[in-house]
This record gives C-alpha cells, sequence and structure tokens, in this order.
C-alpha cells in the first residue's frame, strides 16, 4: 500500500511537492536498481480554454508507476502562469493524479498563458536514481478569452417619460445608440405614434432624439414604441425603446391617497408611468404621483416582499417573495401578477430571502436580476455564500459577480443599463461601497464584475442612489453628518465631496435620481433639486415641516419625468 513518508514545498515562483510513496511489495528502501519500473501519465499535453466571465472546472492528470522494485519518491512541480494550483491526489497503492485548476479567468488578462507540469518518480529523494520514463513534462496551454456577447442594437434608455401638466413640461430627451460589437453601422428608427417624433436614423453611437406633441391628445396616459433597426446583418432582432406622455391641466395633489406602511426600501419609480410601487408584506400597490391615488393592488397569498425592481423598458415588475422563496413577476401593462418562479439553482442564505435585495440590469441587451445574496451547492460539498444573476423569466442562474463578497444586508442601487451600486445596510468598521457592472458572454449568460470599491471610515448606511449613467453615486448614512459623493474615472471610486453641487457637513436623510439624471436630497427638514449637470436648481428650505403626512415610511422616489417626488407618503413638485 502507498504511504506517505514526507513532504517538502518548492519556493519562489514554484510550488512543488514532494511525497514518498511506499509500495507494499517492496521492501524498505536501500540501493539497487537505476531505472527500472516505468512512469506513465494519460495525456501529452493540456489544453484548456475559457472566456471570462464563465467559470472553469479542473482538470486532471492521470498517471501510474508500474514494476517499480523499491518506494518512490514522486515530485510535482508546475509553473503559474496561468495555473493556480496543481495538487497530487493518490488513488491507489501505484496510481495517483494532478488535479490542475486553473486561475479564476477574470484575475488575468484574456490572452494566451503556458504552463507545464513536471512529474518526477525517483528511488531517492535527490532524484539520482529515476523510475523509467520519468520527468514526465506535460505542457499545458491556458487560453482566455474576452467576454464576446451576442451582437446587439442597444439604446442607452430603453423607457422614456414625458409629461405636460401644471407641474412642468418634460417632452424631449435625447439617447444615444449604439452597435455592441464596435462596427460602424448605422441605424433607422420608427415611432408607434403620431404624436411622437424620433430621429429617424443615424450612426452606431449617434444620437436619437426623442420630442413629444401633446397639443392633440386626450388628458391621461400615452404610450407609443420606438423601433430601433441595424444595418449591421450579424444583429439579427430590433432594439425597442417605450415611451410614456402623461398629459393633465388639473393640479398635482400633495399627499398619497390609502398609503401603505412599512415600505421602505421596498419602493420603485415606473419608468413611463407616473406611478410608485411599494410593497409591504404580501401587498403591491400602485400610486399616482400627480393624483395620489391608488392605481391598483396586488397580494401574493403567503407572501413576504423583501425587494421588487423595474424592468429597464417599463414593462415588467419583478419582486422577490421571501414567504414563499420565488420571484414574482408583473405585468405593468395590467398590473397582474404572470408568473410566480423558484429559483432552481438557489436557496436562501440562513434559510430566508428575508434581507435580500434586487436589481434589474441589461447587459448588451440581455436583461438579467442581481440578487445580494443567495446560496449554492459548492463543488467541494455544502453550500457556498454567492451574489447570483439570474434570468428574470425562469428564474436559472446566468452567472455570478465575481470580486464581490455576499453580504445579505447589501443594498442596491441600480441604473438605466449595466451598472449597480451596492453597499451594505448595516456593519462596524466600515462602509464599502462597490460598482458592479454587468457583462453577457456568448453563451447567453451574465456576470457581474467588481470593477471598483470605496471604504468610508464609518457604518450604518442610511441611503445610496447611483446616477442614472452610472458614473457616480451618492451615499448617506446615520453616524456622520455627511454626503458622500464617489465617482468613477475608469478605474477607481474617487469620493469627490458631497452633493453634485459641492454640498457637505449636513445630516442627509435620503436622495433620489431620476431617468433624466435630476437629483433630490432631502436633508434634515430641507429639499435640495440639482440638475443633471450638477448645478443647483431648487431649495425649498424647511420643506418637512410643512407637509401633510408624517408617516415616516423612510423613502424618497423620483417620478421618471423628474417632476414629481414622494417624500414618506406626501407628493412635491421638483420644479422645472
Amino acid at each position: 500500500m502507498m504511504t506517505f513518508r514526507s513532504a517538502a514545498f518548492g519556493s519562489r515562483r514554484l510550488f512543488a511537492c514532494l511525497v514518498a510513496l511506499g509500495l507494499s511489495a517492496c521492501g524498505g528502501g536501500g540501493g539497487g536498481d537505476n531505472g527500472s519500473g516505468t512512469l506513465t501519465v494519460n495525456v501529452a499535453s493540456v489544453s484548456l480554454q475559457v472566456e471570462q466571465g464563465t467559470e472553469i472546472a479542473n482538470t486532471e492528470i492521470s498517471g501510474s508507476i508500474t514494476g517499480a522494485t523499491q518506494p518512490v519518491y514522486l515530485s510535482i512541480v508546475y509553473t503559474n502562469s496561468g495555473i493556480s494550483v496543481a495538487d497530487f491526489q493518490q488513488t491507489s497503492s501505484t496510481t495517483g493524479k494532478v488535479i490542475i485548476s486553473p486561475r479564476d479567468p477574470l484575475s488575468v488578462s484574456p490572452g494566451v498563458y503556458h504552463d507545464t507540469v513536471t512529474v518526477s518518480a525517483c528511488y531517492d529523494p535527490s532524484c539520482n536514481r529515476p523510475v523509467g520514463g520519468s520527468p514526465k513534462v506535460v505542457p499545458v496551454t491556458y487560453t482566455v478569452k474576452a467576454p464576446t456577447p451576442p451582437a446587439a442594437l442597444v439604446a442607452s434608455d430603453r423607457a422614456v417619460a414625458f409629461s405636460s401638466t401644471p407641474s412642468g413640461n418634460v417632452l424631449t430627451r435625447t439617447l444615444s445608440v449604439s452597435d455592441n460589437t464596435g462596427a460602424t453601422s448605422t441605424w433607422t428608427s420608427s415611432s408607434s405614434a403620431s404624436w411622437l417624433s424620433a430621429t429617424s436614423g443615424g450612426s452606431s453611437g449617434g444620437s436619437l432624439v426623442l420630442s413629444a406633441d401633446p397639443s392633440s391628445l386626450d388628458e391621461g396616459l400615452h404610450l407609443a414604441t420606438v423601433t430601433l433597426t441595424s444595418s449591421n446583418p450579424a444583429i439579427s432582432g430590433a432594439e425597442t425603446v417605450r415611451v410614456g406622455l402623461y398629459k393633465s391641466s388639473a393640479a398635482a395633489s400633495a399627499i398619497v391617497l390609502s398609503p401603505p406602511s412599512g415600505v421602505g426600501s421596498r419602493a420603485a419609480a415606473d419608468p413611463i408611468r407616473p406611478l410608485r410601487y411599494a410593497a409591504s408584506g404580501s401587498t403591491i400597490v400602485a400610486h399616482h404621483f400627480y393624483t395620489g391615488e391608488l392605481i391598483g393592488t396586488i397580494d401574493i397569498a403567503g407572501g413576504s416582499i423583501s425587494s421588487i425592481t423595474t424592468s429597464d423598458d417599463g414593462s415588467r415588475l419583478y419582486a422577490l417573495d421571501a414567504g414563499n422563496t420565488k420571484l414574482v413577476t408583473v405585468d405593468l401593462d395590467n398590473f397582474s401578477v404572470t408568473s410566480s418562479t423558484t429559483l432552481p439553482d438557489l436557496t436562501p442564505p440562513g434559510g430566508s430571502f428575508s434581507g435580500t435585495q434586487i436589481v434589474h440590469a441589461r447587459a448588451s441587451g440581455r436583461s438579467a436580476i442581481v440578487l445580494s445574496e443567495a446560496t449554492r451547492p459548492s463543488p467541494a460539498g455544502g453550500l457556498v455564500a454567492v451574489t447570483p444573476v439570474i434570468d428574470p423569466t425562469d428564474g436559472r442562474s446566468l452567472g455570478r459577480v465575481f470580486g464581490f463578497d455576499a453580504f445579505m444586508m447589501s443594498h442596491f442601487s441600480g441604473t438605466h443599463g449595466a451598472v449597480a451600486y451596492t453597499a451594505p445596510t448595516c456593519c462596524t468598521g466600515g462602509l464599502s461601497v462597490q460598482r458592479i457592472e454587468l457583462k453577457a458572454t456568448s453563451n447567453g449568460g451574465v456576470f457581474g464584475q467588481t470593477t471598483a470599491a470605496s471604504i468610508l471610515a464609518s457604518a450604518s448606511l442610511q441611503s445610496v442612489a447611483a446616477s442614472p449613467d452610472g458614473a457616480s453615486v451618492l451615499v448617506a448614512e446615520y453616524s456622520r453628518p455627511t454626503l458622500y459623493q464617489f465617482r468613477y474615472n475608469g478605474t477607481t471610486l474617487s469620493d469627490v465631496g458631497g452633493a453634485p453641487g459641492g454640498t457637505t457637513g449636513f445630516a442627509s436623510w435620503f436622495m433620489a435620481y431620476s431617468p433624466n439624471g435630476r437629483l433630490a436630497v432631502l436633508r434634515l427638514l430641507d429639499l435640495l433639486v440639482y440638475n443633471a449637470d450638477g448645478t443647483l436648481a431648487h431649495t425649498y428650505p424647511n420643506l418637512l415641516a410643512t407637509l401633510s403626512s408624517t408617516n415616516a415610511t423612510g423613502q424618497v422616489v423620483a417620478s421618471s419625468d423628474g417632476l414629481r417626488l414622494l417624500i414618506n407618503d406626501n407628493l412635491v413638485d421638483l420644479g422645472p
């Protein structure tokens, strides 16, 4: 029987494992043969290939020693350009295998990495008397490819909200349209409604200008779709932008009627309609930003909703139902549940999704939902905590977020497309703010990569708000009277201090961005409104003291047209 007699480790850039293999058919060593016996391995070379954002399994080199007349010392030495670890595992008295673990594809740059695994079998520790056929040198080639998502035409926004009301008029918006392959293709557009005009066409990276004319329309909500088609033959599908126009001559309400209780962060604005969605317990409600009226109610039997998010085109609302451990999908065109889906690859952390947050994202045209935390089976056995990315249609896993430690109480703030920011809602000793960028792969997967992180020397997160373009994030906390602003420079997050206009030194409560980039900051009793360029547009001193409702549900939600703000259960004009 093979027995381990000694072990030693190499140094510098090489890793060596030296073990003595005692064969029960043999005596205790000594002199004798020089080269009798035969070392064989099952492969002459190893070739591995992986696309970044996907996971690669370990590979094995199997070998055997036959005809040995004495105990054998086995040495495994490998280089580590693309190999992370190579471990030896004995499988019988004369056989074993080397288990090769490649480096995480995202920890290296795309390219080809060359290594060798050298297996030596000898009758002495210095290897002056090798077994026949020793050493075996196995070249290992590890090819890492950059993510190559399917070709797609991508609009910078897939939902636009227009308004014509006494609170203000928002009737034009400029988007960008790009070919994700980088090709110099062109695109054309068409509008489904006469009241909505759109730039007829342009080149990849060009502007799409949308303009609404409400003059001939009745009061109420009007919906339209702009369809974009690419000249690139590799792009098979069209891109769409959904547009909503709300027209009213009535003065806006100052309060939400029949407000829910205990909403907290479980609230979201409709991307194309003047509606705020909120969840409390098993109930999802929709309230109008202008009239304050309760538009609809959905009750999920046995449900306990921990988080909600809307799709980027305003067609769906997704709710994570911790009570039934399911993802619930609501069709926003008729405000009804269309599906309630289990998450087949995941289990709740600690047995419940009650503290898990979700956010919708779209990577290269691929819709996905990120969960702050879940668990899944580990190849080594048991469960491992992950931040998964799932398909909203069936709940299956599309990938996960790399470089991010899943934290049950993380709070997400999403952007227009493929960027989300996250921070833990409770911790001690520091507050981490992380930027997650979602990317699509060639096989339909979606993964997230943490591209920046900053640590605040404090704790107790209060609110997080990401700018719609993903360029910056605002963070408010309980423990210090400061509103932090971090801006992404392409590599790191830099603390640029306070609100966009440079305001610092106050105890900020909550913040909210509208999709057109306007920012509302609730500071103690005051409300500050900033334009998309960071200039201060309006200041409303002592606003909270004048509001009717004192129902502190802990939320600030901006309407998608950027004209209205919901503070707790109060509705406020943000001004032009």
